[in-house]
């Protein structure tokens, strides 16, 4: 029997580079509840693929459809 698949979790940094956004970006998006990261004991952000495409989808609206951060958090 195979173990149970654990979800991979991303840092800040690799997330910001897959989804073209710096780390600052990320933070003030989940500062308005756009995403919302689990966190480890020594509170850093962790974050899941789900996440990424979200974010991605941040930056399109954001770059193509000319939305500000709370526009996109409200779609």
């Amino acid at each position: 029997m195979k173990p149970a698949a654990t979800k991979p979790y991303l840092k800040i940094g690799d997330v910001a580079r897959l989804a073209g956004i710096s780390p600052s970006v990320i933070r003030s998006w989940e500062s308005l509840g756009l995403i919302h990261p689990r966190r480890t004991a020594s509170k850093y952000r962790l974050y899941t693929s789900h996440d990424v495409k979200l974010l991605k989808r941040a930056r399109f609206l954001r770059r193509v459809r000319g939305l500000n951060a709370p526009a996109i958090a409200q779609t």
